[in-house]
């Protein structure tokens, strides 16, 4: 996975892909109708007993941009069960994930597949999980960040314990294929994972960060400083403004801002007059969320204000667990209301939730008080200036193991928390 140019943002170049279902290729469907299409591929599933006919009429449908989505989802579901039935367990995980994020309109389907996921991950050996991995990299070497087969490869290592999924990705960091080393990367940096779940793979990281490759060196600076870890800021500081790589320099000035540790400022101030204009745009970008995040979290009053505002994400995610909804929109800060009517958030968060099934366990991950200004909205810019408090829960659901709730209340008028935003990964 290689990056391009860019002033803030370090993107990664598009390599060609496969197609999905590239495994069995068909021409589009158009006649007969795709109804009929799938009463086919039932007939030949179910009377007929030839699973590949069966696989391959359900594949020709999922590659009709104009199908019809309830068809869409039931061939995508009746395609993963004979997966799994053909022990392709990698291949069917992928397909269910396509029928939860594609289509969560389709409830009833979208439960199915959630549920068959959380199965298939359940009893999953350390052979298994390598081999996930493994796959994933080697699919993630092959795409770029725009590629839309990037988020359902992300997905095939939902609900893994993150650790393992770490311990296994750290030896592809020493991979002598680029490629592949930036797949690595990419995974620990964006990936399903918490914070705390790369911690297996931080001393290879930090390792990746004297690679003799540039690319390699500013993705591991980025991974180390968009996951906080606090044990690289001095590399990254070092990086920043030593390296000989503009790329690793510009790189390592973003990571900085990632991180979050307001003694890199001098060091940013010193980058902002780097002779490279992207390493210095970077720098002044960093400055910003630095800026922003000036909040010191041993302050009495701003962990007097965490004490007040967990209790208040933690109780607003009950009204979720309990299909609440609307009470969950009520209670709600002013700003979460005014992006949407009650009735249009119980439809998406309802489309969301249900097909994670009952939520199992919460346990709080991490709270971060941040006070936003006009001038300084990073990284929360959707939202007003005021007080706000960042808390992350990892929980497990029925149908998901390991999600990553992020519920920030802000402090209203009234001298009340109230939740202001909902993120779910």
């Amino acid at each position: 996975m290689k990056t391009a140019s860019s002033a803030i943002a370090i993107l990664l170049a598009v390599f060609s892909a496969a197609p999905a279902l590239a495994q069995y290729p068909t021409p589009p469907a158009t006649a007969p109708s795709l109804g009929a299409l799938l009463e086919s591929g039932i007939y030949q599933e179910e009377t007929v007993g030839d699973l590949n006919a069966a696989a391959k009429i359900y594949a020709q449908i999922l590659t009709d941009a104009q199908a019809n989505r309830p068809y869409a989802a039931q061939a995508a579901y009746r395609l993963a069960m004979i997966q799994l039935k053909q022990k392709k367990t990698q291949e069917a995980v992928g397909t269910l994930t396509r029928i939860v994020t594609d289509y969560p309109d389709q409830k009833e389907l979208a439960a199915k597949a959630a549920a068959q996921i959380a199965q298939a991950r359940s009893n999953l050996s350390d052979a298994d999980i390598q081999s996930l991995v493994d796959a994933a990299v080697n699919k993630i070497s092959t795409l770029g960040e725009t590629d839309p087969q990037l988020p359902p490869t992300l997905a095939t290592l939902n609900g893994i314990d993150g650790k393992r999924v770490s311990a296994d990705l750290a030896p592809w960091l020493k991979s002598n294929i680029p490629e592949e080393r930036r797949a690595a990367i990419y995974i620990l940096w964006r990936g399903p994972l918490s914070n705390e779940d790369i911690a297996p793979a931080v001393p290879a990281l930090l390792d990746a960060m004297k690679n003799s490759e540039d690319t390699t060196r500013g993705m591991a600076a980025l991974a180390l400083g968009g996951r906080k870890v606090a044990d690289a800021s001095d590399p990254i500081a070092a990086m920043t403004l030593h390296d000989q790589s503009p790329y690793a320099r510009r790189a390592a000035a973003y990571a900085l801002g990632l991180l979050g540790d307001q003694k890199a400022k001098p060091i940013l101030e010193q980058a902002v007059k780097d002779t490279d204009p992207n390493v210095a745009a970077n720098a002044r970008a960093a400055l910003k969320m630095l800026a922003m995040n000036t909040t010191d979290q041993n302050d009495p009053a701003t962990k007097a204000a965490i004490k007040d505002a967990a209790p208040v994400a933690q109780h607003w995610a009950e009204f979720l667990d309990n299909a609440q909804y609307a009470q969950s929109y009520d209670s709600a800060a002013a700003v979460f209301r005014n992006a949407m009517t009650s009735e249009q958030w119980q439809s998406t968060i309802r489309s969301i939730r249900e097909p994670l099934g009952k939520t199992l366990s919460r346990t709080q991950l991490n709270a971060t008080c941040m006070v936003l200004s006009s001038e300084n909205k990073t990284p929360l810019p959707n939202m007003p200036p005021g007080k706000y408090v960042i808390v992350q829960f990892k929980t497990d659901f029925e149908n998901k193991k390991g999600a990553i709730e992020t519920i920030t209340p802000r402090l209203e008028p009234d001298g009340k928390w109230h939740v202001a935003g909902y993120f779910i990964k």
